[in-house]
C-alpha cells in the first residue's frame, strides 16, 4: 500500500548552486535534510531569519561538490548534510551510520541560531572569566543548566577534552583510577595526562571491579571508577547500579561516566546514564559532547559552581583550549532548549529502538532490549557482515556500518552496527528491518 503523505512533515530541499541560502526569511538553508513531524514530536518550524539587514545574502557555492573516488576501497563522499537520508554519489540513502540521535543538526531553529551568531560575532570566540564573557557562552550556560538541572555547566572546546579536564579537576580527591578496559580513548589519554595510577577492570563486570579494588587499592586510598555510559560500538550500558554497590565500602569513592552517547538520549529528561538508572550523588560525575544527540560540537560537563571552580583552577586543558566558534555555541544552546522542551523526540527515538531490537531478536539475532540507539549485531549471529552491508548499500539504498575491528570496543569477530535517529520515519525503520533477506539468516544457521 502506498505511503500516505503526512502534511505535517517539513522537507528542506536542495538549492541550485548560486542561489540564496537565506532570502527574506522565505528560503530554506541549502541542502537541509530534516524531516520533522509536528504531530509526533511537537516541533514548530518558524520562518527562517531575515539576515538582509545584517549582512549580504549568503549564496550556495557555484563550484560542483567533490565526487566519490573511482577507487572502490575509498570511503564514500557524503554530498549532503547528515540526516535520516543522505546523498552519496548522487543517490539517496537511508542513513543508519550517524550519531545525531535527536536529529537536531538539521533543525531550522538550530541552523538559524548558528547563522545569526556567526553574522553578528564572526568566527572567533574569546571567553574567559578574567578577560570577558561572551554572550553566546552565557546563553549556552543558561540552556545547559536548565537541561541538566545543574548549577554551573562548563563548555569545553571538544568532548574529547572531557577526560583530561575531569581527571585534573578531581585529581586531589582520588588516589587510584579504575577504568573499564573498553572505555573510550579520551578516558585513557586524560588520566595519562594527569599522571595518576590507572588500573583496568574487565568490561562491564562489577565482580571484576570488586576484585581489582580489593587487590590494588591500598589502605585509606580513594578510588575513582571511570566508564563509558553507553559504549559507542555495542550500545551496551555500564551497569552503574552494580558499581554503586561495589563502591559502598570505600570512603570517598568517586564514579565518573563518559556520557557522550547518553546525553540527550537516556533517562526521563535525557540527562544521561545516571538519569536512566535514577541515581544521584555528590560524588558522582559525568561529561559528554554536544556533537551527538545535540547535533553540534564541543564538550559539556554538568555540575556545581564548586566543580566549575576546580576546572578553572586545575585544568590546563580547559584553560588552554579555545572554545567552538560563536555560531556553533549558539546552535548548541538552541539545541539544548529544543531537547529540553520537546521530549517527544526522545519518545520517538525510543520507539524506533524498541521496534528494531524486537524485530531483529525475532529473527534469532542475539540482542538485548536495551535503550541505546546503537544496535550492534555481533559474531554470535554468524552473519556475513561484509556482504550484508554491501548488499544493503548497493541494492536497497540503506547505509549501515560494518565494523571488522580496529576501533573502540568492536566485539571479537566484528559486527554490524545500525544507529537510529528521531528523524527516521516509520517507513525507513520498516525498510531496514525488511532488508534482512531470509537468505541472510539461513546462511548463518
Amino acid at each position: 500500500m502506498a505511503a500516505r503523505q503526512d502534511p505535517s512533515v517539513q522537507h528542506v530541499h536542495h538549492l541550485p548552486a548560486g542561489q540564496p541560502l537565506l532570502l527574506n526569511g522565505s528560503r530554506a538553508l541549502s541542502q537541509g535534510v530534516g524531516r520533522y513531524r509536528q504531530d509526533d514530536v511537537g516541533i514548530s518550524i518558524a520562518p527562517l531569519v531575515n539576515v538582509n539587514s545584517m549582512a549580504p545574502v549568503i549564496t550556495a557555492p557555484s563550484t560542483p561538490p567533490l565526487t566519490a573516488s573511482a577507487d572502490p576501497t575509498a570511503p564514500p563522499v557524503i554530498e549532503s548534510p547528515e540526516g535520516a537520508r543522505v546523498t552519496i554519489g548522487g543517490r539517496q540513502y537511508d542513513w543508519f551510520r550517524g550519531n545525531s540521535y535527536l536529529g537536531l543538526q538539521a533543525h531550522p531553529d538550530v541552523l538559524r541560531a548558528a547563522c545569526e551568531a556567526t553574522l553578528r560575532y564572526g568566527l572567533k570566540l574569546r571567553d574567559h572569566r578574567r578577560v570577558g564573557c561572551h554572550p553566546c557562552v552565557l546563553e549556552w550556560e543558561r540552556a545547559a543548566n536548565s537541561f541538566f538541572d545543574c548549577e554551573a555547566a562548563v563548555l569545553l572546546g571538544s568532548g574529547y577534552a572531557g577526560g583530561a579536564v575531569m581527571a585534573a579537576a578531581l585529581g586531589d580527591d582520588f588516589d587510584v583510577a579504575f577504568v573499564d578496559e573498553q572505555s573510550h580513548a579520551n578516558v585513557w589519554d586524560g588520566l595519562a595526562a594527569a599522571g595518576v595510577r590507572v588500573i583496568s577492570f574487565p568490561h562491564r563486570d562489577p565482580e571484576g571491579l570488586a576484585a581489582v579494588l580489593s587487590t590494588d587499592l591500598g589502605a585509606r586510598q580513594r578510588p575513582l571508577v571511570v566508564s563509558d555510559g553507553i559504549f559507542p560500538i555495542t550500545g551496551a550500558l555500564a551497569p552503574v547500579p552494580d558499581y554503586e554497590v561495589v563502591l559502598q565500602p570505600y570512603d570517598g569513592a568517586l564514579l565518573c561516566l563518559d556520557d557522550a552517547h547518553a546525553y540527550g538520549v537516556l533517562g526521563p529528561d535525557g540527562r544521561g546514564t545516571s538519569d536512566h538508572f535514577g541515581l544521584k550523588g555528590a560524588r558522582r560525575f559525568s561529561y559528554g559532547t554536544m556533537s551527538k544527540a545535540f547535533g553540534g560540537a564541543g564538550g559539556v560537563i554538568p555540575g556545581s559552581a564548586e566543580l566549575r571552580g576546580r576546572i578553572e583552577r586545575r585544568s590546563a586543558a580547559y584553560r588552554s583550549t579555545t572554545k567552538a566558534p560563536p555560531g556553533i555555541v549558539a546552535a548548541g544552546a538552541r539545541a539544548l532548549e529544543i531537547a529540553r522542551t520537546q521530549p517527544g523526540l526522545r519518545t520517538r527515538l525510543a520507539a524506533h529502538v524498541a521496534r528494531v531490537r524486537s524485530a531483529l531478536r525475532s529473527m534469532g539475532m542475539p540482542l538485548d532490549d536495551g535503550p541505546a540507539p546503537i544496535i550492534c549485531v555481533d559474531a554470535r549471529s554468524r552473519l556475513d557482515f561484509a556482504s550484508i552491508a554491501r548488499r544493503l548499500f548497493d541494492e536497497e539504498n540503506i547505509a549501515v556500518l560494518h565494523r571488522p575491528g580496529g576501533y573502540g570496543n568492536v566485539p571479537a569477530g566484528g559486527c554490524l552496527v545500525f544507529t537510529l535517529s528521531a528523524l527516521h520515519d516509520e517507513k525507513q525503520i520498516e525498510r531496514l528491518v525488511d532488508a534482512f533477506a531470509p537468505s541472510d539468516i539461513a546462511d548463518a544457521t
